[in-house]
């Protein structure tokens, strides 16, 4: 097997080009297919332009959300750069984040900030391609590894121009980038699918817990009949759903050892650095996922440490805020240091906790908790 020679190795990005390039493709670099510089100039006059910084693009998406239009006449000293329909923008500050972008037709003739590359191809080369090069895994891995400074992290002009690339003939760019689109089109469906599967999975869980309340799920068990349901009964002047025999209403105050509401810090109170972590309600999702990424620290005395620290299996309750977020559980699962809280603890007394839990987040209990603080609740005899 013969050698392959550094200059005919491929890029990750297509996925269709292998170690030995295929016949009619070359090797090369950005620099080689790209003009060497766009026209540069300061905006003056009293008329306005459109602006583009590298806070105008979205890392994630890929595109520009957001030109802004601003005068001439105050425009940063960064916005030299008059950009053309098709051109490649690459941010050189920060290139791990990779804001890359392809400039639209509708904003011909808007001004970049220098603090992009402007990648503009020149014939035989798609812009496409270009994108898709850039957005390589192998390209963002080597700008990162010639990253120059520590508070502003940047990459120069020179070290993305020098960056090798495949080059295939322009039809099998086209067909390449076509197939590598409808892919992502197919991806983009794909995510947007499951972005719906979590209130998918939240409305499932509300009906399985509104039929687990009315004693649905173990009517057979019980057989069915009504006379194997106990009679409707009031409680706070509201008529409460009919329960099997061998259940009774209980309120969460019957079933809680401890009901507190949690330690109190103001944003000046809570660093980064130092104390004991402080769980607030945006840590834990509507599923009650937890999400301890942003977690910030308090100091706290040995009182408030011993009152206020969470064990494995306690119950936080949000009192508090918008109608969506009141009534919000979560279950804490338990970490190695401690943490402290600053919403409602509901520690469960003898009873599985899971299961008290899942009665806050049932239908009734929703819109109990809208109209009040205390509420019933079912319990299995």
């Amino acid at each position: 097997m013969r050698s392959v020679p550094d200059s005919a190795r491929a890029t990750d990005i297509p996925v269709c080009v292998s170690e030995i390039l295929p016949k009619g493709w070359k090797m090369t670099t950005i620099g080689q297919v790209v003009l060497k510089k766009v026209d540069q100039d300061i905006p003056s006059g009293t008329g306005t332009i459109r602006y583009i910084d590298i806070g105008s693009i979205d890392n994630s998406a890929k595109h520009i959300t957001e030109a802004r239009t601003i005068p001439a006449l105050t425009a940063p000293s960064r916005a030299r750069q008059k950009v053309a329909g098709g051109d490649v923008l690459v941010s050189m500050t920060r290139p791990n984040l990779n804001a890359v972008a392809v400039v639209p037709s509708n904003l011909v003739g808007a001004i970049a900030s220098t603090g992009f590359d402007v990648l503009r191809p020149t014939a035989g080369v798609l812009s496409e391609w270009l994108f898709l090069i850039v957005c390589s895994q192998r390209f963002v891995g080597a700008m990162t590894t010639l990253v120059q400074g520590a508070l502003y992290p940047a990459v120069r002009p020179s070290d993305i121009r020098d960056f090798p690339i495949p080059l295939p003939p322009l039809p099998e760019q086209r067909r390449i980038v076509a197939r590598l689109e409808a892919l992502t089109a197919r991806s983009r469906r794909a995510r947007a699918l499951l972005a719906e599967v979590p209130k998918q999975l939240a409305q499932a869980r509300q009906s399985l817990l509104a039929s687990a309340f009315r004693g649905d799920l173990t009517a057979d068990w019980r057989g069915k009949g009504e006379n194997k349901l106990n009679d409707a009964i009031s409680f706070d002047g509201h008529t409460l759903p009919r329960i099997p025999l061998n259940w009774r209403w209980e309120t969460v105050e019957a079933l809680a050892t401890t009901m507190r509401i949690g330690l109190v810090r103001s944003a000046s109170e809570q660093t980064t650095n130092s104390g004991v972590s402080y769980i607030r309600m945006q840590h834990y999702d509507l599923t009650g996922r937890w999400h301890l990424e942003d977690v910030t620290r308090v100091n706290v005395s040995k009182e408030e440490l011993a009152n206020y620290a969470l064990t494995k299996g306690d119950i936080l309750f949000n009192t508090r805020n918008s109608q969506e977020l009141v009534g919000k559980v979560g279950i804490w699962t338990g970490h190695q240091e401690p943490h402290v809280f600053n919403v409602m603890l509901r520690s469960a007394c003898g009873r599985p906790k899971i299961f008290t839990a899942g009665i806050s987040a049932s239908p009734r209990a929703e819109s109990q908790v809208l109209r009040r603080a205390t509420r019933a609740r079912l319990h299995p005899g």
